[in-house]
């Protein structure tokens, strides 16, 4: 039986929930529906129970904190009255393993040497990333040569000691769940571009939601529960659009029909869709060439902060303790502390990349073990005292990455096709990656919809947004031709010599007159 809406939305991740918060927002009178793949809306926003004695923990396990920068999740947040704070820092030193070494300092960092190249790289990297078009990065200066190279060729020319890069590549894996070998260097520098720079995308101070951000969808699910219908467990098969409407079939035999469907999946997932007709060779492109990090996310739990009672904060990076239970590195690249609501202390963790495929080949005891004892090594006897761990893997489903030679590509990320508009963190101009980055995309593609069927209902500020995200926008300004400096500094020095040489002359011109 075939059921009609006006928008239909598939992905009930935050995205896809922004986007049907956008179009209900503006006009109550239509016709929405969110189709999620499994049992629960939040996508990549996940979390798991865990009992602690009398006490039941919710513990976030996915997309978990923001920044002060962040305006458009700040903004939804506020909306809906939930509050975001600095997360709690606990005093004490921060652990570094990097080269086969460790360090714990005050000062959070590894040595002041490898800071000083730290700072260096990253002044470059923000250098280069304010010259890219987040719009579409290949046609920024060099951008065909840094899509063709990846982060690691780069470091490897740019970096003078081994700590800072394997430093820099912790980072890597704990924003992309990648190696800096499988990215593309001009990605790297759009997603930075989209961040305000490195110094945010990597150092910025974070914020914590209030209750998590699984409370965040569900405040989105209450607010809408009654003016959109949630499809869950419905797993889209196929989408075929004519002129007019667009059919969707899903998995288990329905059929939905749509004026516009609003897709808010990662690109690698689009392609599990069969497309009829085929989407543009650009789109199929981009889908079939943007994979998924990978990620195993943890959390130990504590009824003290013991970290704090040892002098330290917490806090570990860490490119690897060597060889353990036959894998390459053991599984931590960071942990973090945290607090619970309930009055439990947690530490976070979570290893990507590389490690984190070797350890998913593992089974859950086996990874539980080698946390707890790669922790111990790097923090203390103490880990022991925890009162319960909990493990999540992100197995090919982290954040979205792009390897060399496709960022040609990118612009058809967000490009709508006739009655088919895409949303997802990926397509966005701000934090790519992010929440917030899914919440700007959710507002586009609601707007973009809006446009096609509710014009009357856009608003100047509206139509302000949507015109940032066309090719021709200032945010992708006409290249002016340059000016070099000499252009300049030549005549206005030939100004001030001359300038120079007049005075001289009428104050200094009598010494010059012959005595007879």
């Amino acid at each position: 039986m075939e059921k009609n809406y006006d928008v239909l939305v598939i992905g009930g991740g935050l995205s896809g929930l922004v986007s049907a918060k956008t179009l209900v927002d503006h006009d109550p009178d239509i016709q929405v529906a969110v189709l999620e793949r499994t049992s629960n809306l939040g996508g990549r926003i996940s979390s798991q129970p865990i009992q602690v004695e009398e006490a039941t923990i919710e513990v976030e396990l996915g997309a978990q904190r923001i920044t002060s920068s962040q305006s458009y999740i700040l903004a939804l947040l506020k909306e809906l009255q939930i509050k975001a704070e600095p997360a709690h820092r606990f005093k004490g030193r921060a652990t570094f393993q990097l080269s086969n070494k460790i360090v714990r300092n005050n000062r959070g960092v590894f040595s002041w040497l490898h800071n000083l190249e730290v700072q260096r790289i990253v002044w470059i990297l923000q250098k280069l990333a304010s010259k890219v078009c987040v719009l579409d990065p290949y046609s920024s200066p060099d951008g065909e040569k840094f899509d063709n190279m990846t982060f690691s060729t780069w470091l490897e020319a740019n970096c003078w000691q081994p700590s800072v890069y394997e430093d820099l590549s912790t980072k890597v894996r704990c924003c992309f769940g990648s190696e800096p070998s499988q990215i593309s260097m001009l990605f790297l520098l759009t997603v930075a571009a989209t961040s305000d720079g490195f110094n945010t995308l990597f150092f910025a101070e974070k914020l914590d939601v209030e209750n998590g951000t699984r409370n965040l969808c569900r405040r989105l699910e209450k607010l809408l529960k009654h003016r959109v219908d949630f499809l869950t467990g419905s797993r889209v098969e196929s989408v075929r659009q004519s002129e007019t409407k667009v059919s969707v079939r899903t998995a288990e035999k329905k059929e939905f029909l749509a004026r516009k469907v609003v897709i808010c999946l990662p690109p690698s997932q689009q392609t599990l869709i069969e497309w009829i007709p085929a989407l543009p060779a650009l789109k199929t492109f981009v889908n079939s060439n943007t994979p998924m990090g990978n990620y195993i996310k943890y959390a130990l739990v504590f009824s003290q902060p013991f970290w704090e009672q040892h002098g330290l904060s917490g806090t570990v990076v860490s490119s690897g303790v060597r060889n353990l239970d036959g894998c390459e590195v053991g599984p931590v690249t960071v942990t973090f502390p945290g607090r619970s609501d309930s009055g439990y202390y947690l530490l976070y963790g979570m290893v990507g990349g590389k490690p984190a495929v070797e350890w998913q080949t593992k089974d859950e005891v086996e990874l539980k073990i080698a946390v707890m004892d790669t922790l111990t090594t790097l923090l203390g006897g103490w880990i022991r005292k925890q009162r319960g761990i909990v493990v999540q893997n992100w197995t090919g489903n982290g954040v979205s990455f792009a390897p060399p030679g496709t960022m040609y590509a990118w612009p058809a990320v967000r490009l709508f096709h006739q009655n088919i508009h895409f949303g997802g963190t990926e397509t966005s101009t701000r934090w790519m990656g992010s929440l917030e980055g899914s919440v700007q995309a959710g507002i586009r593609t609601g707007l973009e919809v809006l446009g096609s069927i509710r014009p009357q209902s856009l608003h100047p500020e509206d139509l302000q947004l949507l015109s940032e995200f066309r090719l021709e926008s200032p945010l992708n300004p006409t290249p002016a031709q340059h000016v070099y400096r000499w252009t300049i500094l030549l005549p206005v020095s030939y100004l001030i010599a001359m300038y120079i040489a007049i005075k001289m002359r009428n104050q200094y011109s009598s010494l010059l007159i012959p005595f007879h």
